[in-house]
């Protein structure tokens, strides 16, 4: 009888056994995808609804791409782990998140290019996109080929050129958006750059690290080491992200205060904001719990 009253008092209302704290990693993934599609659509402005998709799929495909690959390459470590099987299980997840990644990139980048430059030779911002988008699926057919611990040296090399290749058709997008200004590309990559970290931090967090801590609880202070570090970047990150998109905002549509009610262009840009805000709340709060029981953010 009296475990069927704990049992009672541990479930919450209507049966939905989830927590807002469950939810929160959920819920960043989602605002980033909200904010990247309204920045997209502020950027793409004037081109077909289908046109701007395509573009919103190739900047969050190589967004996950590059922060995650950034993730696996700096912020993973392998020796944190006692056992082999903890590590296959992260590799595993995170090859699985690479598929999809790199379905996307191939979809968003074919389309992008193919509608944005009808009837006209490609820049080299399409350019550099492009061979982004053909060599990447090479460069994880071969990471799959050479997966083995016998084979650790080389797939390190394969998973660096594939990190630059992915890095490249970045900023072959920023190009493609800025032209051949300087400190105009210089700020955009600034923007791009830190939402494909915070991105591809999230994508890693949601289907890589959590999953593995669920099927592995015994490695919980190994996975979360990892987190940890990530958690060190994030203040760097919004900042980043923050001030250039401040910039790019009033650059856009000036100083007057009514213009982000007063046009569609300006109520995309208070969404944008709005998301942000949103964002940098649930990660303060993260930073905060985490940094009273010195554990990482979740």
């Amino acid at each position: 009888m009296g475990t069927r009253g704990n049992h009672d008092e541990k479930t919450p209302p209507f049966g939905l056994d989830v927590s807002l704290k469950d939810l929160q990693p959920r819920i960043v993934f989602a605002l980033l995808l909200v904010g990247s599609a309204a920045g997209i659509w502020l950027s793409r402005w004037g081109s077909p609804f289908v046109t701007r998709g395509f573009w919103w799929l190739l900047v969050v495909s190589l967004g996950t791409l590059c922060g995650g690959l950034y993730w696996r390459l700096v912020l993973f470590d392998a020796s944190d782990f006692e056992h082999d099987e903890t590590t296959r299980a992260v590799s595993e997840r995170w090859r699985h998140v690479e598929a999809f990644a790199v379905l996307a990139l191939l979809i968003g980048g074919v389309g992008s290019v193919a509608t944005g430059a009808a009837g006209r030779p490609l820049d080299p911002g399409e350019v550099a996109v492009g061979f982004g988008v053909a060599l990447s699926p090479f460069l994880w057919v071969v990471l799959g080929r050479y997966s083995g611990d016998e084979w650790s040296q080389t797939s390190a090399y394969v998973r660096w050129l594939f990190f630059a290749t992915v890095l490249g058709s970045l900023v072959g997008f920023v190009w493609t958006e800025t032209g051949g200004h300087p400190f105009e590309q210089a700020v955009r990559f600034g923007h791009v750059g830190s939402f494909a970290l915070w991105i591809g931090g999230a994508s890693w967090h949601n289907f890589v690290v959590l999953p593995t801590l669920r099927a592995h609880p015994d490695a919980a202070d190994e996975i979360k080491a990892g987190a940890r570090r990530f958690r060190r970047h994030l203040p760097v990150v919004i900042a980043v992200f923050l001030a250039t998109g401040v910039y790019q905002a009033v650059r856009l549509l000036g100083y007057s205060a009514s213009v982000p009610v007063g046009t569609a262009a300006g109520r995309l840009v208070a969404v944008k904001f709005a998301v942000l805000a949103l964002l940098t709340g649930l990660v303060a709060i993260n930073l905060r719990r985490a940094r009273k029981r010195g554990g990482p953010s979740e």
